[in-house]
């Protein structure tokens, strides 16, 4: 639950603290977070990611 405030305080913040709100574009910040969010999917539930990040 912590986790999932913590998604939506940070970026709301940024947000709040922003001279130039017109400059943040939402579909990339939401584009962003998706890969994020698939990046570490894959190094936690998948056997190839979790090898490649063992390599790295």
């Amino acid at each position: 639950m912590i986790s999932i405030l913590g998604i939506v305080l940070i970026p709301l913040a940024a947000y709040g603290f922003s001279t130039n709100r017109a400059a943040i574009n939402p579909r990339t910040v939401f584009g962003a977070f998706i890969i994020q969010a698939g990046l570490g999917f894959l190094v936690l539930y998948v056997p190839a990611g979790k090898q490649l990040l063992a390599t790295l």
